[in-house]
């Protein structure tokens, strides 16, 4: 569900941006914060996608925080990849689905 409220407000910021249009969003990325805050989002398979889709929100409305949900989701990939047998398997999984290779690529854009 975390992952829906998400991706609508990622929606609506790009298709409109009336005051009340990015009020609404704004108040959706408070309650999503306060989830990704809690640190309880990392067993949830998505987990990944929403860090990204806040950091892309928090982004698009110039917030400082912006850089945390991005630098969760790379460390969270980064920790599933560090299970897998082989560092073959571990590069393959850092670059599957667009997701992934969207949080990897980010994340280098910011810190390489």
């Amino acid at each position: 569900m975390l992952d829906s409220r998400a991706a609508l407000a990622l929606l609506a910021l790009e298709q409109e941006r009336s005051p009340e249009a990015l009020t609404a969003v704004w108040q959706e990325v408070e309650d999503i914060w306060e989830v990704l805050k809690s640190q309880q989002l990392a067993a949830v398979a998505q987990a990944p996608r929403i860090y990204l889709t806040c950091h892309r929100l928090l982004e698009a409305l110039g917030d400082e925080r912006a850089e945390t949900p991005l630098e969760q989701a790379y460390q969270l990939l980064q920790d599933r990849a560090a299970g897998l047998p082989d560092a073959a398997d571990r590069q393959l999984f850092l670059q599957a689905g667009r997701t992934n290779r969207a949080i990897v690529a980010a994340w280098r854009a910011k810190h390489l």
